[in-house]
């Protein structure tokens, strides 16, 4: 079926002569054939004025009566002040520019005052310096003002001061330096405190010469404060992804690990959450080898203030017998000879101790791995797991054993995994792993630093004399370790293992049984 259609047949077009267009623009359209439209009743006519000279403008404000200047005619004497000054000579230039600084410190709603400190900071910024975005006359005419803007635009005032200041000079060190000095007055990262201060916020960037300086000044003070650390890290969460990297290589190497080791929540966390060995989606491979080897410093660290803390509760809370107090300060003693040298740690606890330990470890542990022992009807003890990179250490804190076990990795492939991702662990399936079993009888501490030293695990760099240890017991060598025992003393040391050795092995027969059933 086919369909036909007669062409659309439409009136011509009038075409308006040039005449008729210049009338509709002012107004007096008349019977033009394109007059304006009606208007309703009471609505006045629109009546257009012809601008104003920056003549007229200028004398307004030189006046005292700057608040007849729209708007519109603020924003072009910005865009023509320039050539106009150039037109009426430097005097005159610096009068009229002197008078605009004076209205905008008396205007009572301070909308020029504003617009005048944002343009200002254009006109400061490098990147701005081909576009008309304030006339020199006014930047010039700033400083002589200064005293007066400040008593109620301080902030602002300071950061456009320096922001003046390296136009002068182009000394970046010392526009950090002064910005950096404001952030930590205001504890605001660059972007927050240009944002308080109304000023664009893309003047002072943080790049990886500004968060240099923010070290500098959090290394600078006495005694950094909570809120200086969460500065630091605020200002890595809004940089890009390159000037980061290098701001988190910056800070790992110039912030010591034992400043780092104040702030463990938040310094040490972010850092480790983000560019940590195991991290996921962490960027670990794109750090330097200083910056992972300083990292690695910090953790250590941190590990064992976490176990001389936990110890130390368990020496104020729990109602040990005299036997097991002193085993474990003397454990406390030992391990602080090797406080640089801790990995990871993971921390089990028995149930019934872990609600005491938990609440004295309080919010500090909170990202800390702590895990629960499962019931298996051994004596309850704590435990923490240490990694040293090639051998694993097992402690159990206390009760009959209390061992130190050692796991060489390259003997037991897997031994990390199960040590420090297996969801469960009991004391029964620990013991069932193996490892190189030690006491922790009398003159204990020679025998494992030389097994620990075997296995390349030496005390903290500059270790003479041995903590835990009394004269002359505690003199340490880095080739030859501590000083053997006298035959006397090696003697009652046999003794005393002895009655160990039979423990132990009733508990490790125990502990094989439990998992043999369990393996069905």
């Amino acid at each position: 079926m086919n369909f036909q259609f007669r062409p659309l047949e439409l009136p011509p077009i009038p075409q308006p002569k040039a005449k008729e267009l210049i009338n509709l623009a002012n107004g007096t359209g008349g019977s033009s054939p394109i007059a304006p439209p009606e208007l309703p009743p009471g609505v006045p006519k629109y009546q257009a004025t012809m601008p104003r000279s920056l003549d007229d403008i200028l004398a307004d404000i030189e006046k005292g009566t700057g608040e007849k200047v729209t708007i519109l005619e603020w924003v072009y004497l910005f865009y023509a002040k320039e050539d106009w000054d150039r037109q009426q000579g430097s005097d005159r230039a610096k009068s009229s520019s002197q008078a605009i600084w004076q209205f905008a410190i008396s205007e009572y709603k301070h909308k020029i005052k504003s617009r005048l400190f944002w343009r200002l900071a254009l006109f400061y910024d490098s990147k701005c310096q081909d576009i008309k975005v304030l006339p020199p006359s006014l930047a010039d005419a700033f400083p002589e003002f200064v005293s007066p803007l400040k008593k109620s635009d301080s902030l602002t005032v300071d950061i456009l001061s320096a922001l003046a200041e390296y136009t002068k000079s182009h000394n970046t060190f010392n526009l950090c330096k002064t910005i950096t000095r404001i952030c930590f007055q205001e504890l605001l990262t660059p972007k927050k405190l240009l944002k308080k201060a109304n000023l664009p916020p893309d003047v002072y960037p943080l790049d990886v010469g500004a968060f240099q300086a923010m070290i500098k000044e959090f290394n600078a003070q006495n005694n950094p404060n909570r809120k200086q650390a969460s500065l630091l890290i605020n200002c890595l969460e809004e940089m890009s992804e390159k000037p980061q990297l290098h701001g988190v290589e910056y800070l790992l190497t110039n912030v010591s690990k034992e400043i780092a080791g104040q702030f463990p929540d938040i310094m040490v966390k972010w850092v480790k959450q983000n560019y940590g060995s195991t991290a996921p989606n962490s960027r670990w491979n794109q750090l330097s080898q200083e910056a992972k080897d300083a990292l690695q410093k910090w953790l250590e660290l941190l590990s064992y203030k976490y176990f001389d803390k936990l110890v130390k509760i368990l020496l104020d809370k729990l109602d040990l017998p005299d036997w097991e107090w002193n085993q474990l300060k003397s454990r406390r003693g030992f391990w602080s000879n090797y406080s640089d040298r801790f990995g990871r740690m993971r921390i089990v606890l028995p149930q019934s101790s872990q609600k005491a330990i938990k609440e004295a470890i309080g919010s500090e542990f909170e990202h800390q791995d702590i895990s629960i022992l499962e019931e298996d009807g051994s004596e309850p003890t704590e435990v923490c797991i240490f990694d040293f990179g090639d051998c694993c250490i097992v402690e159990f804190f206390r009760g009959l054993g209390s061992e130190t076990r050692v796991f060489n990795v390259q003997d037991y492939p897997n031994i990390k995994t199960k040590l420090f991702e297996s969801p469960t662990l009991s004391l029964k399936r620990l013991r069932c792993l193996g490892g190189e079993v030690h006491d922790h009888k009398f003159l204990w501490q020679g025998y494992c630093e030389k097994l620990l030293r075997n296995r390349n695990i030496y005390p903290n760099e500059g270790t003479e004399d041995f903590i835990g240890l009394k004269v002359p017991h505690n003199q340490y060598n880095r080739e030859t370790g501590l000083p053997a025992p006298s035959f006397s003393e090696q003697e009652e040391r046999r003794h005393k293992l002895k009655h160990w050795e039979r423990e132990m092995a009733e508990i490790q027969r125990a502990a094989d049984l439990f998992c043999r059933n369990l393996s069905g």
